[in-house]
């Protein structure tokens, strides 16, 4: 519903609103140089919030299958670590549920050191030409 209202309230309304979050600007950022990647990495990071996500990128006017899919591929990695700490829940210091925390983390951190090799990668590149 949120990606539509996106697209329906338009690229303006919206990014303005994102650019008032102290995250806004990495976010158009990414977005601007790869929508598709920063649909993944944002549906893999913990903590960016769902119907903000959503309306940013319905306001980049992104295919909703497109969409759908990289948001399922980007929660799925997250979502099993949770599911074991889940189980843990009851007694939090111990290790079933410590280790998918810490899995958890390390799938945030190496998204986003990937996403940042990756930019750097493709601004070398460009140097070039």
């Amino acid at each position: 519903l949120s990606f539509y209202l996106g697209k329906y309230m338009g690229k303006f309304r919206v990014m303005d609103e994102i650019k008032k979050r102290k995250a806004g600007k990495w976010v158009l950022d990414a977005a601007d140089k790869n929508s598709n990647f920063a649909c993944f990495i944002m549906r893999l990071l913990p903590g960016p919030p769902t119907e903000v996500t959503n309306m940013f990128f319905g306001a980049l006017n992104m295919q909703y299958g497109k969409f759908l899919i990289l948001s399922i591929i980007g929660l799925t990695p997250g979502m099993l670590p949770v599911i074991f700490m889940g189980k843990a829940a009851m007694n939090p210091l111990s290790k079933e549920f410590i280790l998918p925390l810490f899995i958890s983390l390390m799938i945030a951190v190496g998204s986003i050191l990937i996403y940042f090799l990756l930019l750097k990668k493709r601004d070398n590149r460009n140097k070039v030409i």
